[in-house]
């Protein structure tokens, strides 16, 4: 297993309409962080850019700031080449 190559949002700007995996305060002191899979439309997320003002949304089209959620680092979700649907189907059936 690799490890994931976390860039902070403020320094490299993510690349829009990608899904990334995305981290930051959840605004809950219990579980403090949140991790998701999200994505944001915007093109004016820029170094100097406030992160809040970008509207990030999850994999059902909700925006992550309706929750009080503002990602501050992000990473590729796919490292490598996708497996084919045929291996994904060997894999379930191998179970």
């Amino acid at each position: 297993m690799s490890n994931i190559m976390w860039f902070r949002i403020s320094d490299e700007p993510p690349p829009t309409d990608t899904t990334l995996l995305v981290l930051g305060l959840s605004g809950y002191t219990s579980i403090p962080r949140f991790i998701c899979l999200a994505h944001y439309r915007s093109p004016r997320m820029w170094k100097g850019q406030d992160p809040r003002t970008v509207r990030w949304v999850d994999e059902a089209n909700d925006a992550l700031s309706d929750r009080g959620r503002f990602p501050t680092h992000y990473s590729y979700a796919v490292n490598g080449v996708l497996p084919t649907l045929e291996e994904i189907r060997k894999s379930h059936e191998d179970g």
